[in-house]
């Protein structure tokens, strides 16, 4: 847009003059057609993938005045070769108004695309803030600095010149102070700090202004300028490109900031993406384990039921299991195994190596041992009623004496027959 605006003062100045155009002026003109053509041509193929407010008026009319633009200029190449009086007496005009309407329309174009972004984030709407005031004083400046060029091409300053002069000279120390005061609020990137500093050298340099002041002063007095409106554009578009360089800048980083915030969002969702995968996984395995392990055999209790109800008493679950062999299979075929703990015959005899054989039987030794086993038995079991119940299973019952053992009676030295 900076360079379309040179465009169209400097192609109205050359079509409305009757000097020919030298090779300086159309050398710069070139470059900048060079520039803003190609840029205009990707801005139309970009936008048209992008939705956004307006987008069905805006892009069809931004594409029928960039080929207006293009003949025009092709037109306007062909007419700088001949005298003014062979050229066409309204292409000057058409030109004008092609130009300014692109111009509003770049305008409702980059208005919109901000709206499409904007309250997405701070920072953007910042950036976005910054980049907008700027070109706003580029455009305010620019209005200022063509009403200079308009009076050295014309040698003529109206009144009414003079106050649209003074006019947008306000606005663009407005717009620098709006400028400043939304930059204050945020901490800058280095190019746009930079930027600001050398726009604010360039464009309200004092000798500048002053420059600018003194020339319509004497075009508005009837002397003579000191420059030509071919010297003073290079001069004052360079002063306005400082502007441009503090919006593109804040694009810069704004468009930075967008692809931060893009990467950022890419990765959340791949990690929402692999949570929510495991968390599926997690399910399935445990529906898989409940069904296999809580289900399946319920269903199968179920269907045996029903056989049994039916009158087959054979059939088979398959999760019986045998049972393990506890201490109490290796117990004496004399006791009961009613207990974990391990059995100890009451009044039996352990012997020893050295121990002395033990006496026949029928023998007098022999009958006098088992009375005394039998009395011992008797006093153990009257003992142990007494006793408080313990917990769990109750004891072995010997066979014999029907008494049940104690710590004690497992004990060899308190064995009646060992105490004899």
């Amino acid at each position: 847009m900076h360079n379309l605006r040179t465009d169209r003062s400097t192609t109205n100045r050359l079509l409305n003059g009757d000097t020919p155009m030298d090779a300086d002026i159309e050398k710069y003109l070139r470059n900048i057609r060079d520039t803003e053509m190609p840029a205009m041509n990707n801005a139309l193929g970009l936008l048209g993938g992008i939705e956004f407010a307006q987008q069905a008026t805006l892009v069809p009319e931004f594409e029928r005045l960039f080929k207006t633009m293009t003949a025009l200029q092709k037109e306007f190449w062909e007419a700088m070769g001949k005298p003014k009086a062979e050229r066409r007496p309204t292409l000057a005009k058409e030109y004008m108004d092609t130009t300014s309407a692109m111009l509003s329309t770049l305008d409702k174009l980059s208005g919109a695309l901000a709206a499409a972004v904007n309250h997405q984030d701070a920072m953007i709407d910042q950036l976005l803030a910054i980049k907008q005031i700027a070109w706003l004083l580029r455009n305010t400046g620019g209005e200022a600095s063509l009403i200079v060029s308009n009076a050295l091409g014309t040698g003529k300053a109206a009144p009414e010149t003079r106050v649209a002069f003074t006019k947008f000279n306000g606005g663009a120390d407005a717009a620098w102070s709006a400028l400043e005061l939304t930059a204050s609020g945020m901490q800058l990137p280095p190019a746009i700090s930079s930027a600001m500093a050398a726009t604010k050298t360039a464009y309200f340099e004092p000798q500048y202004l002053s420059l600018r002041e003194r020339l319509l002063t004497q075009i508005a007095s009837g002397e003579k300028a000191e420059m030509t409106a071919n010297q003073w554009t290079p001069i004052t578009v360079g002063r306005l490109s400082a502007a441009v360089g503090v919006a593109e800048p804040a694009l810069d980083a704004a468009k930075g900031r967008a692809a931060h915030l893009r990467s950022t969002a890419q990765r959340s969702l791949v990690t929402q993406l692999a949570l929510l995968i495991g968390a599926l996984a997690l399910a399935l395995g445990a529906q898989m384990i409940v069904a296999r392990r809580v289900i399946k055999p319920l269903h199968t209790m179920r269907d045996a039921m029903l056989k049994v109800a039916a009158g087959d008493l054979a059939v088979d679950t398959g999760y019986a299991k045998p049972r393990a062999r506890t201490k109490s299979a290796r117990w004496p075929a004399h006791w009961r195994p009613s207990s974990s703990r391990p059995p100890t015959r009451c009044g039996s005899k352990r012997r020893s190596a050295s121990a002395t054989p033990a006496p026949r039987r029928g023998s007098r030794q022999s009958k006098a041992t088992s009375a005394n086993s039998r009395a011992w038995c008797a006093r153990r079991s009257t003992s142990s009623a007494r006793l408080p119940a313990r917990c769990g299973p109750p004891r072995p019952v010997c066979r014999r004496c029907r008494a049940r053992p104690t710590r004690a009676s497992r004990r060899p030295k308190r064995h009646p027959a060992r105490l004899r």
